[in-house]
């Protein structure tokens, strides 16, 4: 596994992870009436986010998008195989790092309905 971060060009890769997913999952046309698109994902690596991903032999199978000016995460998906083989853990504690290095100080994690991980905010 190798972890980096995010560029541009990952965007079509991004997507096909994030509509695996069996957490909340979407199809592209659900994400685009939710104004999940992107060009909402370039707007948001270009200006207040960051994000990494995890590879395996090039194959992108998890990913994480922080936002500094909303102080959380604003994605985090993994394909369902490799759930419980600590990519979500490590690619929060990436976000979690450079949050930090923002200025953040205090982290809370939110849960959805299901009592599952939806998001990271950090004060």
């Amino acid at each position: 596994m190798r972890y980096r971060e995010i560029t541009l060009k990952d965007a079509p890769a991004i997507f096909e992870v994030r509509i695996a997913t069996n957490e909340n999952n979407f199809t592209y046309e659900e994400l685009e009436a939710r104004g999940i698109t992107h060009v909402l994902l370039e707007e948001k690596l270009l200006n207040s986010c960051k994000g990494w991903l995890c590879e395996i032999n090039n194959e992108i199978i998890g990913f994480v998008i922080a936002d500094k000016k909303a102080a959380n995460t604003w994605a985090l998906a993994v394909l369902p195989v490799y759930n419980k083989k600590q990519v979500a853990a490590n690619l929060l504690s990436l976000a979690e790092h450079w949050l930090l290095s923002c200025g953040r100080t205090s982290f809370q994690a939110r849960r959805n309905r299901n009592k599952k991980f939806a998001s990271l905010s950090v004060a």
